[in-house]
């Protein structure tokens, strides 16, 4: 009965290492569903070691162990918070926020931005008619008077509302999607800054949640990189990535910009599923900049969306 036991516990074993792999797998099928679920690895890679140990099943819990390693040289680079550069310029102050297909509570959103004196909103799925509902209940267009112009339907639609005036370089609306009209808006505008142009992007990739919708979720990923290499100056990338740390192709897009939650020690703090009965486990929603200094971020809670908000307050190299 033991040896099964402790055989059964050394198979575990090598699925956690196994799975403590997958953090360089770019691969297809359900592996980036996978590596969302990363933070489960080393609590299972530990679990398994200690039943292990205490069973003596010396192979097992030498297999868990070195699990745990390879999952650590995976996380400890990102849990270790990312040193900055001063800087003395203006502030901003920006929170992103995917409204759950228009259903977040329009009350508490005003109640945030005022309280954190938001000076940039970016919401993902949302449509013109909860803008308009955000508006017209709220009265927060007093607060955020710039808008990026109309939002497309449903869950494809994002907005950026602005207290700083602001330039709409690219609406990203209906037609800029005549080849796929289920792409997510994913709108470009230029801020001004105290005098300095800052340019901002709200994201919102495709989700890889089947494995018919990889191919665009990598395509809109790939975009959104090949996009932030291209384009110079102080640059904020706010939304809801369908995608975190865990994810090669995330890796790549983040490569040489700042996460707010990582920068300030919150690098695995999870952003969805935030009003579920299964607790949060993945950091999917990110605020992105080049060119600033991360002063402070966090994350808020807003009723009716099953995402957390993250705020970052920015100040200008």
């Amino acid at each position: 009965m033991k040896s099964r036991v402790g055989r059964a516990l050394q198979v575990l074993a090598v699925i956690a290492l196994l799975a403590a792999t997958v953090w360089w797998w770019d691969l297809t099928g359900p592996v980036p569903m996978a590596q969302a679920l990363y933070l489960v690895v080393p609590a299972a890679a530990l679990a398994v070691a200690g039943l292990a140990a205490l069973l003596r099943a010396r192979r097992a819990v030498l297999i868990a162990l070195i699990a745990l390693l390879v999952s650590a040289v995976a996380m400890v680079p990102v849990l270790r918070p990312a040193p900055q550069r001063p800087a003395d310029g203006p502030e901003l102050t920006v929170l992103a926020l995917n409204v759950q297909y228009g259903m977040a509570d329009v009350a508490s959103i005003a109640t945030i931005v005022a309280q954190r004196r938001i000076d940039v909103l970016v919401l993902t799925e949302a449509d013109q008619r909860f803008v308009a509902r955000l508006s017209g209940r709220t009265g927060i267009r007093a607060e955020l008077p710039y808008d990026s112009g109309r939002s497309l339907p449903e869950s494809a639609g994002t907005a950026v509302l602005s207290r700083l005036p602001m330039t709409v370089l690219q609406r990203d609306d209906h037609a800029d999607h005549e080849d796929d009209p289920t792409k997510p808006q994913q709108p470009i505008v230029r801020l001004d800054v105290a005098g300095h142009p800052v340019t901002l992007r709200g994201v919102h990739p495709r989700s890889p949640t089947s494995e018919a919708k990889l191919p665009a979720w990598r395509s809109d990923l790939a975009a959104l990189a090949r996009w932030r290499q291209e384009t110079t100056g102080p640059l904020i990338v706010a939304g809801d990535f369908n995608s975190g740390w865990p994810h090669p192709a995330f890796r790549e897009l983040a490569a040489g910009m700042d996460d707010a939650l990582r920068v300030t020690g919150q690098a695995w703090t999870p952003t969805w599923p935030s009003s579920r009965r299964l607790p949060a486990f993945t950091q999917i929603d990110h605020v992105l900049s080049s060119g600033f200094q991360v002063v402070d971020a966090g994350t808020v809670a807003v009723p009716r969306t099953d995402h957390l908000g993250v705020w970052a307050r920015l100040r200008l190299r």
